[in-house]
């Protein structure tokens, strides 16, 4: 199975030096390195020495260089906080503590050595959350077969880095994110759920006593109107009106509703269509999430 940097190893990995941290109140206002880097780079050398795998790799490879500086643990922090428009948010890598990390570093070079390495960890980890999924597939499905990656997460920090920290972030979010036009589809709705979500959601639908459809009565209109307004089934322009009767302009929006959410699109107001309705919106905006960190195991 390829290596992972997946949380279980990460934090096994980070404990140790998120323990030694202060509170993120009491970080200094910006990184500082205390030890010259000729130090640090003998302390990662020493650290790496016995460990196996692409972390060693990568670090034998910049000759045991420290990786993170001010500006590239700046660049590093746009990036994990951009990831929250793809649904991951910032608080998923504990990034407010990392900044206080970057912040307080002891001043020992085997100190910045052991954070620096850990800063690696995290910004593999974060690269393949947003590549490959937040949520390992075998976890969650034990017949999930691991699918071989053509561009690994060590292959995208290392071509960020050669961006340059003004372009870092920018360039490793269009990398790493699926090209899938889904996916991309995905991220504009998330959006827009959030904004609907920040406006207070939409309110509850009564239940008719019995299914109602096209041209019947319904006693909610303006109010049902207003439901399909709320994600674009009524067109935002659409007139309010005070009618009691389901009208042709209200069935359409209601097959439309009907139509994304895999139901018949009769314009019936049925248990299912209420059931449907009536999920608040931070149930669509859970759906939204996981649906696209689903779409970011598929092969690329």
């Amino acid at each position: 199975m390829p290596f992972s940097f997946r949380s279980p190893a990460l934090f096994s990995l980070l404990a140790p030096v998120l323990a030694l941290l202060p509170a993120v109140g009491d970080a200094q206002d910006s990184f500082a390195r205390q030890r010259p880097a000729v130090e640090v780079t003998a302390a990662l050398r020493s650290q790496l020495a016995n460990e196996k795998g692409p972390i060693h790799d990568w670090y034998s490879g910049r000759q045991f260089a420290p990786a993170w500086d001010g500006v590239t643990l700046s660049a590093l922090s746009r990036f994990i906080s951009n990831l929250d428009r793809h649904g991951l948010r910032p608080e998923l890598f504990n990034l407010a503590r990392w900044q206080a990390t970057w912040q307080s570093i002891p001043p020992s070079a085997a100190e910045e050595a052991k954070v620096d390495i850990a800063t690696t960890h995290l910004a593999l980890y974060a690269i393949q959350s947003l590549a490959y999924g937040f949520v390992d597939p075998v976890s969650v499905h034990s017949k999930w077969e691991a699918i071989p990656r053509t561009i690994t997460p060590v292959a995208l920090l290392d071509e960020a880095l050669r961006q340059g920290p003004g372009e870092f972030a920018r360039w490793l979010e269009g990398a790493a994110a699926p090209p899938d036009p889904r996916y991309r589809n995905l991220v504009a709705t998330l959006a827009r759920y959030r904004e609907i979500a920040s406006l207070g959601g939409w309110k509850s639908l009564p239940s008719p006593p019995k299914a109602v459809g096209p041209n019947e009565p319904y006693s909610e209109i303006p109010l049902l109107r207003a439901r399909l307004r709320a994600e674009g089934d009524l067109p935002a322009d659409a007139p309010h009106i005070r009618s009691k009767i389901i009208d042709p302009e209200t069935a359409m929006a209601l097959k439309s509703f009907q139509f994304r959410h895999g139901i018949t699109p009769d314009a019936v107001l049925g248990p299912q269509t209420m059931m449907e309705m009536n999920h608040p919106v931070e149930h669509r905006l859970d759906t939204l999430v996981i649906n696209l960190d689903r779409l970011r195991w598929m092969p690329r």
